[in-house]
């Protein structure tokens, strides 16, 4: 008789822990999603930065617009968090500012990355935008 007392009472504790352990991991699993969304959201806005820097000195909007591409690839690199082809820039004049290449006129780079991480709900588009102003005007 003891031994069948011993075994029903087991099954309460084991049940309590196994919940727990779930819990634990889901929670660890969280800060991990949480931990890469940042890592990516910062990688994104540094990645910014660099390309309206760069793209301020150029001659025209076309190549400003191809530069941005290719600033976007070189900065933002391999990640898994923000996969290549989730990744899309647009460089466009300012709201209010003339559309034409000159120095003086403002431009807005739009960088916009598709980040994914271990839970849906930290996963999701961020976009990440600054307005610069052109240096050079379009003569050589």
């Amino acid at each position: 008789m003891l031994r069948k007392s011993r075994w029903k009472q087991g099954g309460g504790e084991f049940l309590g822990y196994t919940v727990s352990v779930v819990l634990m991991c889901e929670l660890f699993l969280l800060l991990v999603s949480f931990s890469l969304y940042q890592d990516a959201a910062m990688s994104l806005e540094n990645a910014v930065a660099v390309i309206s820097r760069d793209i301020v000195s150029c001659e025209s909007l076309a190549e400003a617009r191809e530069r941005a591409r290719r600033d976007a690839r070189a900065c933002l690199g391999e990640s898994a968090a923000l996969p290549k082809d989730g990744i899309k820039v647009s460089v466009d004049y300012a709201p209010g500012s003339e559309t034409e290449w000159k120095k003086g006129n403002y431009l807005t780079v739009c960088l916009t990355g598709e980040i994914v991480t271990y839970e849906p709900f930290t996963s999701g588009e961020r976009k990440v935008s600054s307005l610069v102003m052109i240096e050079r005007n379009g003569e050589k």
